[in-house]
This record gives C-alpha cells, sequence and structure tokens, in this order.
C-alpha cells in the first residue's frame, strides 16, 4: 500500500517469496562492461529472473520463487553482488 501521497510504499500486504539480487561490476572493468552485462543478462534470460540495469554498472535481479538460481550465482563471481534481503523491510522513517 502506498502512502497517502502515492510515492512511497507504506505496507505490504503479503509477500510475495521473490528476492533481488543486487550485482555492482567494478569500474575497473570498464573495458569488459558491454561484455559482462550482456552475459549476466543472457544467464539471466536463460533462468527466467526479470532484470534491470541502472547506469553501465548496477544490475538488480528478480528471482521468482523456485528459481534456480545456481546458474546466475557462478555468472556471479567475478562481480560484487548481494541478496537484497539481508535485513527486513523497513518502512521509511521508522528508523
Amino acid at each position: 500500500m502506498l502512502d497517502p501521497d502515492g510515492r512511497r510504499v507504506a505496507t505490504g500486504r503479503e509477500r510475495s517469496g521473490h528476492r533481488v539480487l543486487r550485482a555492482l561490476l567494478h569500474p575497473a572493468a570498464e573495458p569488459e562492461l558491454a561484455a559482462i552485462r550482456d552475459g549476466l543478462s543472457a544467464v539471466a534470460h536463460r533462468t527466467g529472473a526479470a532484470h534491470e540495469h541502472h547506469g553501465d554498472r548496477f544490475i538488480a535481479f528478480d528471482i521468482a520463487p523456485a528459481t534456480d538460481v545456481e546458474p546466475l550465482e557462478r555468472a556471479l563471481r567475478a562481480v560484487h553482488w548481494e541478496w537484497g534481503d539481508v535485513a527486513p523491510f523497513r518502512v521509511s522513517g521508522n528508523g
């Protein structure tokens, strides 16, 4: 549910079971960034993981329940990555 302004999430109704995996490509990989991004996108397509790019170096993957994430984790070994749910979700302003 959104806040009264309709700009932020105020509450969630129920968990979907999806997880977010985030990857950050190191600036030192600049000559290979396009190849790395294309390779990660190809693995995401094969595993059925939706994904989006933010700029040249950040990629977020939507991991649906029962998705075999092992191929994506193997492909991500060369970059910095983390699961997005390492801490419980908190509504902004609740410290």
